[in-house]
């Protein structure tokens, strides 16, 4: 799995890590609680200066797009960034960019972490 070969650099390079994407399961899913009982946590969780609430997906498919984020609840995010190994307060903020000109391009707007190392 992701996580044994997470472990298995972790453990050769003495690091943190950074485990981040389009995971297609909410926050409360098996899988997200799997990694996070495998002692990752969310970046969201542990930002120490700001935590964006916002999901950061909406309709965009080949006959068109919404121009507007769905507006719910931040568990119900699909990309998720999970760190292991960091220090502690390490994760300054946990953001999405999502300007008006991502509409077309994506359904998802990226996350992205302010992480200090």
């Amino acid at each position: 799995s992701v996580l044994e070969k997470i472990a298995k650099y972790r453990e050769k390079y003495h690091c943190p890590a950074v485990l981040v994407g389009d995971m297609n399961c909410p926050y409360p899913s098996f899988a997200m609680k799997y990694v996070r009982s495998n002692g990752f946590r969310h970046a969201h969780d542990i930002a120490s200066e700001y935590a964006e609430e916002s999901v950061g997906y909406h309709y965009c498919f080949p006959d068109g797009y919404e121009t507007k984020y769905y507006d719910r609840p931040f568990e119900t995010a699909i990309d998720h960034i999970y760190v292991i190994g960091e220090n502690e307060g390490a994760v300054k903020r946990f953001e999405r960019y999502s300007p008006e000109y991502y509409y077309p391009i994506s359904d998802h707007s990226p996350a992205y972490i302010d992480l200090e190392i």
